[in-house]
């Protein structure tokens, strides 16, 4: 364990993993990250981006620097609060996303279950008039906006 603070120099030397494993081992002894920074000469955003590279995040409740598979950055709770509605708009008619989805299950259920889809991604084609429904990569439906 640390038990005094390294400087720059000397922190820079070290590979990634080391550094983070230092920077931990500071955080575990009690030391918060921007004493920690501070003492060093590195500005946080510096370890932030550095440990982001190698995947690994900063956990507020545990404290500490951890892998991170996902990588995946929740919305903040106000912006999930926000009513949206999506409109297609092509000659002179419309049609809302959510028509357009519903159109997607009822086809996608005649075959497979809602629950086997992991990814989908949606392309509209405004001149065919036509959503080509991709999911999980391979199986595409296609619907209709009229």
């Amino acid at each position: 364990m640390p038990s005094t603070i390294m400087d720059k120099p000397g922190f820079n030397k070290l590979d990634v993993i080391e550094q983070l494993k230092y920077i931990n081992e500071l955080l575990a002894e009690g030391q918060n990250l921007s004493d920690i920074s501070k003492d060093i000469g590195i500005a946080r955003a510096t370890f932030r981006a550095r440990f982001f590279k190698i995947e690994y995040v900063y956990n507020a409740i545990t404290k500490q620097y951890g892998k991170d598979n996902k990588l995946e950055i929740p919305l903040h709770p106000s912006i999930t609060k926000i009513s949206r509605k999506i409109y297609l708009q092509y000659a002179g008619k419309e049609i809302e996303e959510d028509a357009l989805l519903e159109k997607f299950k009822f086809e996608w259920c005649k075959e497979y279950k809602i629950k086997e889809i992991k990814d989908l991604k949606i392309y509209c084609n405004m001149e065919d008039k036509k959503a080509y429904f991709v999911v999980n990569g391979s199986v595409t439906i296609i619907i209709d906006f009229e």
